[in-house]
């Protein structure tokens, strides 16, 4: 199983690439908060799913009582369901190919209000796809639902694809570019169609023709939605932000933090990090007071110093409010991805990718207890 894994947006790093360029290292950013400097708690856990057979997954959702994992397997299943109440497999579904109702490598988009549909992305398609659940005794029933092309925005007379998306409880969707558009974030409408595009790149030192930046690997990352808020989290370096987003379709910067040393180049229209950066956020997810983040605080030379990829994933959680501020900060028992909350609301579960493929569970109230204290 090991050997198989795959977590692309975090795993497939070029580490030859990273350390190369022409340029001179811009100025240190402002340092808002410094996640390393809170102290080191830790909460009781269980190994919920010791083999989740689903090494691929990029997203972790709850739905209907069930933890949905999007792109299990690599070319073969859309979605995994998990019994949240049982902790047993209910099974794989969807199909990776050219039909009506396949997909290619999906990526969660969002999900109804009423948690019933899951929306998935298809990159190469530049659609989106839906799909029905409903439970009927034993039984899970997956059913296309819908499709719809996405107005993707063009560099270069290129269509760009969109890296990340969320869905806001308004109807519009938050996206980031896959490369080099004006501004970071595309606002999409219900019907897909381009609102607006905005927001600065968290690293600033582009300037003003943000063109000129042609590819955005350098600021993957995990984007999250709450009501009308869509929090985006960066993987390679420790930055997070929050925009609000009107009924009207007005985006808002309610805030943006920086948590770690972010120490870069720019070279041939990229970010070639260095030695000294300190990774970020693999992934995040929202309930109504808190933000859960998945924290790696290790810096970049540590891979080249294990000869692994894996050096620089996280082993730490971080709890933040809605406003960004640092709560606490947990240690995990394995390196570690995504991260989602139990329907009811009772667990958070967290992606183990090393040593083992499994999924952890951490019980609710002993983490707001240990930020009471």
């Amino acid at each position: 199983m090991k050997a198989q894994k795959g977590i692309k947006g975090v795993l497939t790093l070029f580490l030859t690439t990273l350390f190369f360029g022409n340029c001179s290292t811009p100025e240190d950013k402002i340092i808002s908060y410094r996640i390393e400097d809170l102290p080191l708690d830790s909460v009781p856990s269980e190994i919920w799913f010791p083999e989740s057979f689903a090494i691929n997954t990029n997203h972790m959702v709850s739905m209907q009582d069930m933890l949905c994992l999007v792109r299990p397997n690599e070319n073969e299943s859309l979605v995994y369901f998990i019994d949240e109440k049982t902790g047993k497999e209910i099974g794989y579904f969807g199909g990776v190919g050219q039909g009506p109702a396949d997909m290619y490598l999906p990526q969660f988009a969002g999900k109804s209000s009423a948690g019933d549909t899951i929306i998935l992305h298809d990159f190469n398609a530049r659609n989106f796809k839906a799909f029905t659940i409903a439970k009927k005794d034993t039984t899970l029933l997956f059913k296309f639902a819908y499709k719809k092309q996405i107005a993707h925005p063009e560099v270069d007379g290129a269509s760009c694809g969109f890296d990340a998306i969320c869905r806001l409880d308004n109807g519009y969707y938050v996206c980031i570019a896959y490369f080099g558009v004006d501004k970071f974030y595309t606002l999409l409408d219900k019907d897909l169609n381009t609102v607006t595009v905005y927001g600065d790149y968290p690293l600033r030192e582009f300037g003003e023709d943000k063109k000129a930046l042609k590819e955005h690997v350098s600021f993957q990352g995990t984007l999250a939605s709450h009501g009308n808020s869509a929090f985006y989290g960066a993987t390679r370096f420790g930055y997070m932000s929050r925009y609000d987003i009107s009924d009207e379709g007005v985006p808002e910067l309610v805030w943006e933090h920086t948590y770690s040393d972010i120490d870069y180049r720019i070279s041939n229209n990229g970010v070639k990090f260095q030695e000294k950066n300190v990774y970020g956020f693999s992934h995040i997810a929202v309930t109504d007071k808190y933000i859960f983040a998945t924290f790696s605080g290790i810096r970049n030379r540590k891979m080249f110093e294990e000869r692994s990829t894996y050096a620089v994933s996280p082993k730490t959680l971080v709890v933040l409010n809605h406003d960004g501020v640092p709560l606490g900060r947990f240690k995990l028992n394995s390196r570690c991805h995504s991260v989602a909350v139990s329907g009811d609301g009772e667990y958070l579960y967290i992606q183990d990718i090393d040593p083992e493929d499994q999924i952890e569970r951490i019980r609710m109230k002993d983490i707001l207890e240990k930020l009471r204290e």
